[in-house]
C-alpha cells in the first residue's frame, strides 16, 4: 500500500491524534505513543507494510485510549504493556470478526 494512502491521524475519545512517521527508533521498536504530545509515531518500515502497520497502530491506539481515559493512571509501564498486549492479542481479533461477517 502506498504511504500516501495511510492515515496521518486518528480520532480517539474525540481527540485528533497525529500519526508521525520516523525512520527508526534506537531500541528497534516499531511504534510509540507519546502521552505528553498525544502523538503516535511509527517507523517507516512499519508504515510501508500494511499488515505490520495495522498491528502496530492498534497497539499504540490502545496505549492512547488508556491515556486519554485515565485508566493507566498509576499503572506501571510493565502492567500497561501487559494490558495493551492482552487487548491487542485477544480482543482485537474478535472484534475484527465482526467486519468479516458484517455484523
Amino acid at each position: 500500500m502506498d504511504i500516501n494512502n495511510k492515515p496521518t491521524s486518528v480520532i480517539i475519545g474525540g481527540i485528533t491524534i497525529p500519526i508521525r512517521v520516523v525512520e527508526e527508533f534506537s531500541d528497534q521498536r516499531l511504534g510509540e505513543y507519546d502521552g505528553e504530545r498525544r502523538e503516535i509515531s511509527v517507523t517507516r518500515r512499519c508504515y510501508e507494510d500494511p499488515t505490520l502497520f495495522n498491528w502496530v497502530i492498534v497497539h499504540e491506539m490502545v496505549h492512547c485510549a488508556l491515556d486519554i481515559s485515565g485508566a493507566n493512571y498509576g499503572m506501571s509501564t510493565k502492567t500497561e504493556e501487559q494490558v495493551v498486549s492482552a487487548v491487542e492479542a485477544l480482543l482485537v481479533p474478535a472484534v475484527r470478526l465482526f467486519d468479516v461477517y458484517h455484523l
